[in-house]
């Protein structure tokens, strides 16, 4: 002042070093749902955690952080501030949480019989990926994408579920579901192939059941073709099939058999019962015709239910091959079906 000049005074400027920024973690994504892990930053210095980029919004301190975000990403930052008030820049960790599909709607769910083509089963999701399980836990998967074959053709009666479920950006959605009924076809024997002569008639047979109905085909000849034991009367050799429906299922079964017309003038008769018993009342068989239209040498032979030969007779003249019931040793044979 005034030309002269004060003593100087001495300032010391200190300028600290910035610290590196925490290392805030890896980015992570999660389903709605599944359990949140704390967020944690490693780094030497006070941890602050802030919602906004300006880090103007702190949430929070110290090396770990409870979080509790909602549906979309998140992002998360973290600085250290030393003792000498110096924060770091800033490192920041993204949380996403995606919303789960909803269950797809499956189709294709209905009853088969055995050994058919079952029709493959579909799905209607959103934009993820359809996959299908075997078990209600959805721990078997067996296929992806729609459509789904469960199994080309049926190789046995079963009953079977199966689930989809949608996959999402990680996420599985819960499952729809749909079932495959697979029922047993009917059991069918039709009976019997034999030959009757012409204008007689025989009575045809089949597998019994209360929850069957019967369609015998060609009708003609029959006297009534829904029954289960029509009589036929054809007019001439005839295959007859009979179409076996299951009534409470709707699975059907056929057989055929054969009847055979005789239109020869040659009538064999065969008679089905006897009684060797010595008191000269119907004690013999033999084969008789109306005509002598048999070859001049005939052999009958007897076998037991077995098919075992019990006894044979051989003559030129078949009137004279009588059969008394026994052996061919000529020992009484018991009662029975020959």
């Amino acid at each position: 002042i005034n030309g002269c000049e004060s003593p100087s005074t001495q300032v010391n400027i200190i300028i600290n070093p910035t610290p590196a920024a925490p290392i805030a973690g890896t980015d992570t994504g999660y389903c709605v749902g599944e359990p949140i892990a704390d967020l944690s930053a490693a780094g030497l210095n006070n941890i602050g955690w802030f919602s906004d980029a300006g880090l103007t919004i702190l949430i929070g301190t110290g090396p770990s952080l409870l979080i509790s975000p909602g549906i979309g990403a998140t992002i998360y930052y973290v600085t250290q501030t030393t003792t000498d008030g110096c924060q770091s820049p800033a490192d920041s960790v993204i949380i996403s949480v995606n919303a789960s599909p909803l269950a797809p709607v499956a189709s294709g769910g209905a009853s088969w019989c055995f050994g058919d083509t079952i029709a493959d089963l579909t799905a209607t999701g959103g934009t993820g990926t359809l996959i299908w399980y075997s078990d209600a836990n959805l721990t078997d998967s067996i296929g992806s994408g729609t459509p789904f074959t469960p199994y080309p053709v049926t190789d046995t009666p079963i009953t079977d579920t199966f689930y989809v479920a949608e996959m999402l950006n990680g996420c599985r959605g819960p499952a729809g579901m749909v079932a495959i009924y697979v029922n047993p076809v009917p059991v069918v024997n039709a009976y019997p192939d034999t030959s009757i002569y012409a204008g007689e008639s025989v009575v045809l047979y089949a597998s019994d059941s209360t929850n069957y109905s019967y369609i015998w085909t060609p009708q003609e000849g029959l006297d009534d073709a829904s029954s289960q034991n029509p009589t036929a009367s054809p007019d001439s050799t005839t295959v007859y099939y009979v179409n076996v429906i299951d009534t409470t299922t709707g699975c059907t079964a056929f057989d055929s058999l054969t009847i055979i017309i005789i239109f020869d003038t040659c009538k064999l008769i065969i008679y089905n019962g006897f009684s060797p018993n010595l008191d000269e009342v119907n004690d013999s068989w033999k084969i008789e015709s109306t005509l002598a239209c048999l070859p001049d040498k005939v052999k009958v032979t007897i076998y037991n239910r077995w098919g075992d030969k019990v006894w044979e007779g051989e003559d030129v003249n078949y009137d004279r091959i009588i059969w008394d019931g026994t052996n061919k040793n000529g020992r009484p044979l018991p009662d029975g079906t020959y």
